[in-house]
């Protein structure tokens, strides 16, 4: 084993890939959280996991590192920029969009701050065509940023927008214990019922690296239709059982987060602090995933091609276009 950070594949990812993993993952693979960075983006300091590798990663970069970690895949994904204090949204917003233009199954969203004028989200959104916004703590006023309510770090006016425009969000909870947080609660149900056009996705199974603060807040969530659950970088399976039992396995869409991904060690459940997707249960719910986009027929419930394989791996696309 190498570095946890390295970007390298070694033999013993490969033969883990092929004992364990090439018989189930399907030949179509949509990653709903991945993050496409170019190093000039950020002013002050590269954040670590970037620094160690390459200094630009976008759709070819991607692609590239899943087809040698897992061989044989065609892949896409939803991609935003990679968050960081001195971020360069000018430059690193348009950068993700063009990378995905080139992928007419990918799809980008804008990473956004909370200073940020409404009309402006909104015409960046519709000129770039991103399919959602990305929003992330460290740019609160709040300090320290981890202790942040949702509403210091996503606007009111962001979430108007993304149901305007019927966008996906996706927001990474923070605070001490997470989605067990009465505040991170009353804030995602807040905007859920205000704004049923935007479709939330709660990153990292709502920030359940400790899969029981999740357990214990699923709960103040249920019923609601607009909100989605991925699972980057969380390795422990008691919160997804309480995302599919609670929600329901169509609120759970599935990825690797590149650059988190790079990481070999597994994630354990922290302490009170820090797949395969099925067809919808019902038919009001078939195809409604979280990011919609230009090629919305391709439904989670389509046939597969001739001779394709067709275990799903969840993508993201609000109303349709899942990957399978």
């Amino acid at each position: 084993m190498s570095n946890p950070g390295s970007w390298e594949i070694t033999g013993a990812d490969g033969e883990l890939f092929r004992r364990e993993l090439d018989g189930f993952l399907p030949h179509r693979i949509f990653d709903a959280h991945a993050h496409f960075y170019r190093c000039e983006d950020f002013h002050g300091v590269v954040p670590e996991l970037a620094a160690a590798g390459p200094t630009t990663v976008g759709l070819a970069g991607f692609r590239d590192w899943s087809c040698r970690l897992a061989p044989g895949g065609e892949y896409s994904a939803l991609a935003f920029p990679f968050p960081a204090a001195g971020l360069d949204f000018d430059g690193a917003n348009p950068f993700v969009a063009s990378e995905v233009r080139a992928d007419r199954d990918s799809r980008a969203a804008m990473m956004v701050a909370p200073r940020m004028d409404a009309e402006f989200v909104r015409a960046t959104v519709r000129r770039e065509k991103f399919a959602g916004l990305k929003c992330y703590h460290v740019y609160a006023a709040t300090q320290p940023t981890f202790e942040a309510e949702v509403a210091s770090y996503l606007s009111a006016e962001h979430v108007r927008v993304a149901h305007e425009e019927q966008l996906a969000i996706t927001l990474h909870l923070v605070r001490a214990r997470a989605l067990a947080d009465p505040a991170n609660q009353q804030a995602i149900r807040h905007s859920a019922e205000r704004y049923p056009n935007a479709r939330l996705i709660l990153a990292h199974a709502g920030r359940g690296f400790n899969p029981q603060h999740t357990i214990e807040g699923i709960g103040a969530l249920k019923g609601l239709r607009n909100v989605w659950f991925d699972s980057s970088a969380v390795c422990e399976g008691g919160a997804y059982e309480a995302i599919i039992e609670t929600m329901g396995v169509e609120r759970h869409v599935v990825d690797r987060h590149v650059e988190r991904g790079q990481r070999r060690n597994r994630l354990p459940a922290r302490r009170r602090e820090p797949v395969q997707a099925v067809p919808p249960r019902s038919a009001a719910d078939q195809g409604r995933l979280p990011v919609r986009g230009k090629h919305d027929a391709q439904r989670t419930d389509a046939r597969p091609r001739a001779g394709e394989k067709d275990r799903r791996v969840a993508g993201h696309a609000p109303r349709a276009h899942a990957r399978h």
